[in-house]
């Protein structure tokens, strides 16, 4: 496909362009840029999402770029993708936006990638930016992401939110699991024992709880990659004998 029949299908809010990998190449990127100032927000958007599909320096740059687009849906789409693909070469980068970027959002999304790619010079940034942060969302982001970089004060924070006595803490933290990574997968085997509601199964309106032992029992599923010989789902309450199977399981495990 030309470049101008990929820039045509932007302008066209044709998504089916970035449905399938390979459609778009990297030297395609340099001429997608420039719609990340179309007037159309979602062109913007798709353009994002164009130009981590094309890859390359200029793909990377610009998705990079969209993070301080004053398109609120660009830069949605500019955290989205790069939490999907982290890159140790975007590490500059994204201290800066974790620094000093507007949207709290972006700070929070720079931060968890920030902890995935992680080095000692990322913990020294997010200690200084955990310091002066005001939003909360965003300071729970570096928490977390010091915490999956096992800095022991952090680390030890996040294994207090798991042993909170309010269950719906609890839970939040046991979703927090998968980031935070397989060293804390022990530590998740009390949280079985736990029959207390925690969470609502469905949407805000609905009286049905998840309690703290049925999430507990999604997230070994997620990070144990589907173990169980039961069906499993964010909506299900786990039955005794499912619950023994997941306590056995993680007890091996360990």
């Amino acid at each position: 496909m030309t470049t101008q029949a990929i820039i045509q299908r932007i302008r066209e809010n044709d998504w089916s362009l970035v449905d399938q990998p390979g459609t778009i190449g990297p030297e395609a990127a340099a001429e997608i840029r420039p719609l990340l100032r179309d007037e159309d927000p979602e062109v913007r958007e798709l353009a994002v999402h164009a130009l981590a599909a094309a890859g390359g320096p200029q793909g990377r740059q610009g998705v990079l770029e969209a993070l301080r687009n004053d398109s609120i849906m660009a830069r949605s789409a500019a955290c989205r993708c790069l939490e999907a693909r982290p890159d140790p070469q975007d590490r500059p980068a994204l201290a800066a936006e974790v620094a000093s970027n507007g949207d709290e959002f972006v700070r929070r999304t720079a931060a968890r990638v920030l902890g995935v790619i992680g080095d000692a010079d990322t913990v020294d940034v997010l200690k200084r930016q955990i310091a002066v942060e005001t939003d909360s969302t965003a300071r729970d982001a570096m928490a977390l992401a010091l915490a999956r970089l096992d800095e022991p004060e952090y680390r030890r924070r996040y294994l207090a939110r798991l042993h909170h006595a309010e269950p719906a803490e609890r839970a939040r933290a046991a979703e927090d699991a998968p980031y935070v990574g397989p060293a804390v997968l022990g530590d998740l085997l009390p949280l079985l024992d736990d029959a207390r509601d925690a969470v609502r199964a469905g949407p805000s309106d609905s009286a049905r709880m998840l309690r703290v032992c049925d999430v507990a029992v999604n997230v070994l599923d997620t990070m144990l990659e589907h173990p169980f010989s039961f069906q499993t789902g964010r909506r299900i309450r786990y039955s005794t004998d499912q619950i023994d199977e997941a306590r056995r399981l993680l007890r091996q495990g360990r």
